[in-house]
């Protein structure tokens, strides 16, 4: 948990120290969202594609490079990778990853624009029905982080939402 706990403070420290380059009347924004999604499988087909190495399973385009594992080839909690190379990269560390409580929660920032924190968490409606409810919270660390917290709205929630319940459906009823 220490390990964890450090992790996601360094994390905070890299996006901080940008933010104190910026002018000294620059005021973070903070945007909350929550969707929930349905998926035709039982939890134990669902949960593992929400951790980052399955998720290409469902998402073709994501790519990632892990850059601490504790245990080669286990998804953990205070595993760090990173994704989107260049302008868009992230650096990213699992702060929970809890099959027991089916709950994964993800932190990223986005360099000198956003610190993002991102909460599943998984109930088994009937035997081949998972609910997913995904909460992002994202803080600003510049006048661009503000722009994107303020985009951040329950319809564009909606929209990823929308989104990823197809993507994910698609994938299972692919593999059933």
């Amino acid at each position: 948990m220490t390990q964890i706990v450090l992790t996601a403070f360094c994390l905070c420290l890299a996006g901080l120290a940008y933010a104190q380059h910026t002018k000294v009347d620059f005021k973070a924004l903070k945007s909350t969202q929550t969707g929930t999604i349905n998926l035709k499988g039982s939890f134990e087909e669902v949960f593992p594609l929400f951790d980052p190495i399955n998720e290409t399973k469902w998402i073709p385009e994501w790519k990632i490079e892990i850059i601490y594992q504790k245990n080669e080839g286990k998804v953990e909690e205070g595993m760090v990778f990173r994704t989107d190379k260049g302008e868009s990269e992230r650096l990213w560390t699992i702060l929970k990853f809890d099959e027991i409580n089916r709950q994964i929660q993800y932190l990223y920032v986005l360099p000198d624009k956003v610190l993002v924190k991102i909460d599943l968490a998984f109930t088994e409606i009937r035997k081949k029905q998972v609910e997913a409810q995904i909460t992002y919270s994202l803080t600003a660390l510049s006048e661009a982080g503000n722009k994107l917290a303020s985009d951040l709205t329950s319809e564009v929630m909606d929209d990823r939402m929308s989104d990823w319940e197809k993507a994910v459906n698609t994938y299972l009823l692919s593999t059933n």
